[in-house]
């Protein structure tokens, strides 16, 4: 499975009534099935750039991680992490829940990754696959159990980042006839219409937008036919037949 273009997360933050914090749960759609709506607008982004960018929108792009979040409930309330955090050249677009089972320990649990390890406060700590790694001067005050931090992590560019969030809350908001949204269908083609006008920005060759991967390299020559003449000076080259005639 190809990775994914944003995260859940990037999708509540335009639609925040998926989840509902008074039962601290995806109260619409669980996290698994949102993820398959973010893979389905991910085929439509993909194709969308890939005559432009080529079909590796990862390419020469380093990972990275945005601000790290904590969750609303924390017990402790003065604990931060601050986004000192170092991203393995391998890591994948994700979610990463760090969640506290003691004052000072916490478990890393990746949305594609699973759960990878445990580490602490005191010392530098890795994920078991390395994808993330945050050293001890990244946490700063007091931490309680069950305390949660989020950081979102991508192999993809900001721009792609918000296409992907946007085309996917579009698609989300299409998927069926619910109440949870008011003026669902117009926030719907809203999003939609905005993701366009995004690719359209990037793959507009007059444009002064452009992805950071580089427009990819086009052969726009004409397509070769060996010219062949038989022993007796007759053509018998295998034209490709006219699609279209003039007359």
């Amino acid at each position: 499975m190809p990775s994914l273009l944003c995260t859940e997360r990037d999708v509540l933050d335009l639609i925040p009534q998926l989840y509902d914090e008074s039962t601290d749960t995806w109260s619409v759609y669980s996290t698994r099935r949102l993820r398959g709506f973010i893979l389905r607008s991910d085929g439509i982004i993909r194709t969308a750039l890939r005559a432009t960018y080529g079909a590796d929108l990862t390419s020469g792009i380093t990972p990275w991680a945005s601000i790290p979040e904590s969750d609303e409930d924390n017990d402790s309330g003065s604990g931060v992490l601050v986004p000192t955090i170092t991203i393995s050249s391998d890591a994948v677009t994700e979610v990463w829940t760090l969640t506290f089972t003691s004052t000072t320990e916490f478990g890393f649990v990746g949305s594609m990754s699973g759960s990878q390890g445990t580490g602490v406060t005191g010392s530098s700590s890795a994920s078991t696959n390395k994808y993330i790694t945050i050293p001890s001067t990244s946490w700063n005050g007091t931490f309680a159990n069950e305390d949660v931090f989020y950081v979102r992590v991508y192999d993809v560019e900001a721009a792609v980042v918000e296409m992907s969030a946007l085309m996917a809350s579009g698609v989300v908001l299409q998927s069926r006839y619910t109440e949870f949204v008011p003026n669902r269908s117009e926030m719907a083609a809203g999003y939609m219409e905005t993701a366009k006008e995004r690719v359209t920005q990037v793959t507009d060759e007059d444009s002064p937008y452009a992805l950071e991967v580089g427009r990819a390299t086009r052969d726009i020559d004409p397509i070769q036919t060996d010219y062949v003449i038989d022993k007796y000076g007759s053509d018998i080259t295998d034209y490709k037949e006219t699609e279209w005639d003039p007359r």
